[in-house]
């Protein structure tokens, strides 16, 4: 039977104030090691268990545990009480995972969407032939006319074409704060830089207040009036240029 830990602490005290040379004996270093080996096996295990995550068996903590350097999960995660098609979540180790929901602030990439069931959307799908962008950033330039950033990735061009009709949606609340629905808000592209990835806009004559705003959606969809200038100046042999300028302003560049 192993030395209690009340003779240990004894005999450690003997070994730290031994002033005569060899007092301390090999019997007494080798006794309080014994002891303190045997000891740990015993009682103590269960004792730091209170404290340490076991790497030999499974394990568990109530409090938070961060993993500053990142983490290796070989088999599966599992978040909440898992019930496939019911509740929590769960990721296999091939990558494949089910969840309730997901939010993506940014955007999504995948090669294919495969969905069953009903499909709704809550707001405006619009179907746009010739795509559209959100407001990164804009900068009014003093004349009625706003430069845009629009929000596009390395591999993204500038899709935007000097005299496009682009439509912008917004929300509009009540005087309660509660939401009323979209509206529309239309511009017509002046300028446009496919370097810089900029392009400049001007608002439908008549509505001076409206004016862009970050994360705004544009979407491109031309006018009846666009189409109706078209087709007439098509006629003539002319560009259409003058047409537009005279159904949404003509503006003068500085």
């Amino acid at each position: 039977m192993s030395d209690s830990v009340d003779i240990l602490k004894k005999l450690a005290l003997q070994v730290r104030n031994a002033s005569t040379e060899g007092e301390n004996t090999a019997e007494r270093i080798g006794r309080i090691f014994i002891g303190i080996l045997e000891n740990t096996d015993n009682s103590d295990i269960e004792k730091l268990t209170k404290y340490f995550l076991r790497k030999d068996k499974e394990d568990s903590t109530n409090f938070l545990l961060s993993l500053l350097g990142g983490t290796v999960i070989k088999k599966y995660a599992k978040f909440g009480d898992f019930v496939t098609g019911v509740s929590g979540g769960y990721i296999d180790e091939k990558g494949n995972l089910e969840m309730e929901s997901g939010v993506f602030r940014k955007r999504l990439f995948v090669p294919e969407i495969a969905y069953n069931r009903t499909a709704y959307f809550k707001g405006r799908m619009v179907n746009s032939p010739g795509g559209g962008c959100t407001v990164l950033s804009y900068a009014d330039n003093g004349d009625g006319t706003y430069t845009i950033a629009p929000d596009l990735t390395d591999a993204d061009g500038l899709s935007q074409f000097v005299d496009d009709i682009l439509t912008a949606c917004f929300v509009t609340k009540n005087s309660e704060g509660k939401l009323n629905g979209f509206e529309e808000m239309k511009f017509r592209v002046t300028a446009a830089d496919y370097t810089a990835k900029k392009f400049t806009v001007i608002p439908r004559p008549g509505h001076s207040d409206w004016k862009p705003a970050e994360q705004m959606a544009y979407m491109y969809g031309e006018e009846f009036c666009g189409l109706l200038a078209e087709k007439i100046e098509e006629a003539n042999h002319k560009r259409s240029t003058s047409m537009r300028s005279h159904l949404w302003g003509h503006h003068k560049k500085k």
